[in-house]
C-alpha cells in the first residue's frame, strides 16, 4: 500500500486555512490590551498557571486562553451594540433601555438594581422625609450664610421624572405605576423647595417648567443620565430670572446642535448623544483650561473642575459650583452671568478633606457666591450633606474664616 501524498496547492490550501485560524489567536494575544479589557469589565484576567500534572493546571490553561486569546473585546463590543440597538434592551443590569431610545440609568449601584427609581419614585413621594430634608438644607444653606456668601441652592431634574412614559413595559409593574405619579403629587423635592422658598432661602427647582419644556427638540439628551444643552441652560436661565440679574435678550441666541459622546459610558461601546451649543458669545466666556497651582492643594482629587471668566458678565460676582456630577454640565451655562465661576464636584473630594476645602478654596478664589447643585435623586438620598455640615460647622475655640471681600 502506497503513502497518501498531498499536492503542493492542497498544502497551500492547508497552510492558509491555518494561519487563517490563527489571526484570532494572534491579534488577540499580542495586539490586545488585556490590562484596558480588565479595567472594561472590572475584574482580574486569568494569568497563566503555574506547571503542574493535577487537573487544575489545564483548567488554568483554558481560563487563560478564554480571556487572553482570539477577539473576545471587538465581539463582545458587537454583541452588546446588537443588543442595545437593534433588540433595545441593555448590556449590563443598571441600565434599562426604553421607548424611542431612552437609556436610564437605573441604578449607581451594580448589585441594587432599580436603586434610583427606587428612590425617586417610592421615597421621593414619602411625605415622612420632607422635614428632615428641609432642615438638612436649611443648615447647610445658613451655614455657608454666616460666612458671608451669597448662597443659592440648585436642584436638577433627573430623567425618569421627565419621561416616565418612556420607561419600559418589562420593568415591574410597581415602578410603571408609581413613576408617572411622581410629578402629580407633591412630592419631596417640591416640598422642601416650597419650604424653604417660604423661609426666605433661594432654592431653585423648576420641575413646572421643565415638565413644560421637556418634549422640545433634544431638550434632555436621550442617550445620557445627566442634563445637557438645552436643558442645563434653561435651568441656568430661569434660575438668574428667579434672582432677578435681568437676563439679556442674546443669552440664548447663536444655539446650535452638535454631536456629543455619550455619557454612560460603562456600557461597553461609545455612543453618541445629539445636544444644543449655547456660544454665549456677547458675554466674553473663556474656560480656563490650565488649573491653578494651588488647585490640588486643595482639592487633591480634582477630576472633575471648570474655571471659567466672562468679560461681559451680568454681574460682578464671582461664584464657586459645589457639585455633584451635574455641575459638569450646568457651569458653563450659569458662567455668563458671574466675572468669574468654579465648579468643583464634591464626589471627588474626601469627607476628611472638606473642611480645609471650605475654609480655604472660597477665599483663594474670590468667591463671592455660593452655588450648591445636586439633582433630586440625591436630594432624597441626602447625598454628602452630612459630610458638608460637618465640615462646615466651626470647631470649639475655632473662629469662622472670613472670605476676601
Amino acid at each position: 500500500m502506497s503513502a497518501a501524498r498531498l499536492a503542493s496547492n492542497a498544502r497551500i490550501l492547508i497552510a492558509c486555512c491555518a494561519l487563517l485560524l490563527a489571526i484570532p489567536a494572534i491579534v488577540g494575544f499580542f495586539f490586545t490590551d488585556h490590562e484596558a479589557r480588565g479595567r472594561w469589565e472590572k475584574r482580574d484576567l486569568a494569568a497563566i498557571p503555574a506547571v503542574a500534572d493535577e487537573s487544575p493546571y489545564f483548567e488554568g490553561v483554558s481560563a487563560f486562553v478564554d480571556d487572553h486569546i482570539g477577539l473576545a473585546v471587538p465581539l463582545n463590543q458587537l454583541y452588546r451594540r446588537l443588543l442595545f440597538f437593534g433588540f433595545r434592551d441593555s448590556p449590563i443590569d443598571r441600565v434599562t433601555v426604553g421607548a424611542d431610545g431612552f437609556a436610564f440609568l437605573n441604578s449607581h449601584d451594580d448589585t441594587r438594581q432599580y436603586q434610583n427609581f427606587d428612590l425617586l419614585c417610592f421615597d421621593g413621594q414619602d411625605n415622612a422625609l420632607v422635614a428632615d430634608r428641609v432642615a438638612l438644607l436649611a443648615r447647610l444653606y445658613d451655614l455657608f450664610a454666616s460666612r458671608g456668601y451669597d448662597v443659592s441652592i440648585g436642584v436638577a431634574i433627573s430623567k425618569p421624572v421627565l419621561y416616565p412614559e418612556k420607561l419600559p413595559g418589562n420593568l415591574p409593574q410597581r415602578y410603571l405605576e408609581a413613576c408617572p405619579n411622581y410629578r402629580e403629587t407633591a412630592n419631596v423635592p417640591v416640598q422642601v423647595r416650597d419650604a424653604l422658598l417660604a423661609s426666605g432661602r433661594t432654592i431653585h427647582y423648576p420641575l413646572e417648567q421643565f415638565v413644560e419644556a421637556r418634549n422640545e427638540d433634544h431638550f434632555f439628551p436621550k442617550n445620557n443620565f445627566h442634563w445637557n444643552g438645552r436643558s442645563a441652560h434653561l435651568f441656568a436661565r430661569s434660575l438668574f430670572e428667579a434672582r432677578q440679574f435681568g437676563v439679556p435678550e442674546d443669552f440664548s441666541a447663536g444655539a446650535r446642535l452638535i454631536s456629543v459622546r455619550a455619557d454612560m459610558k460603562y456600557l461597553g461601546f461609545d455612543r453618541n448623544a445629539t445636544v444644543w451649543r449655547f456660544p454665549y458669545r456677547g458675554f466674553g466666556v473663556t474656560q480656563q483650561f490650565r488649573e491653578p497651582e494651588f488647585i490640588r492643594e486643595h482639592f487633591p482629587g480634582a477630576r472633575d473642575y471648570s474655571f471659567f471668566e466672562t468679560e461681559n458678565p451680568m454681574t460682578e460676582r464671582r461664584a464657586l459650583v459645589l457639585s455633584n456630577s451635574f455641575g459638569r454640565y450646568l457651569a458653563p451655562h450659569l458662567a455668563p452671568a458671574y466675572r468669574s465661576l468654579a465648579q468643583a464636584n464634591l464626589n471627588h473630594l474626601r469627607p476628611r478633606e472638606m473642611r480645609r476645602f471650605f475654609d480655604e478654596f472660597p477665599p483663594k478664589i474670590g468667591a463671592t457666591d455660593i452655588i450648591l447643585l445636586i439633582h433630586d435623586r440625591a436630594l432624597i438620598d441626602r447625598w454628602s450633606l452630612d459630610d458638608m455640615i460637618r465640615a462646615l460647622e466651626p470647631d470649639d475655640g475655632r473662629r469662622k474664616p472670613r472670605r476676601r471681600r
